[in-house]
């Protein structure tokens, strides 16, 4: 297999996971309202039908690009502000349109 043909299907792939992870997000959202560590945290702490952690970590950085995404698709909005106590900082909080 040349090294184009690999490349291109290491594309394809990240594409399908991205999609992936931003439905998780999205479905994990549901009706509530969560900034993006909360939402890492709850995600982490859920595990699938296999009993799989639905992330690898509880970093925030697994779901903000994703709520970030879902923004731009207009799914997801920004409603409220809140102060993070890990990072001293005031957040975004993300809920379902």
């Amino acid at each position: 297999m040349n090294s184009i043909t690999k490349e291109t299907r290491k594309e394809s792939f990240e594409k399908l996971e991205l999609k992936k992870k931003c439905k998780l997000i999205y479905e994990q959202l549901g009706s509530g309202e969560y900034t993006a560590r909360e939402l890492a945290i709850k995600m982490y702490n859920t595990k699938d039908k296999e009993g799989k952690r639905l992330l690898r970590t509880a970093e925030r950085q697994e779901t903000a690009p994703r709520l970030t995404e879902l923004v731009d698709l207009d799914l997801v909005e920004v409603v409220k502000k809140k102060y993070d106590e890990v990072s001293g900082c005031s957040v975004a909080v993300y809920k379902r349109k």
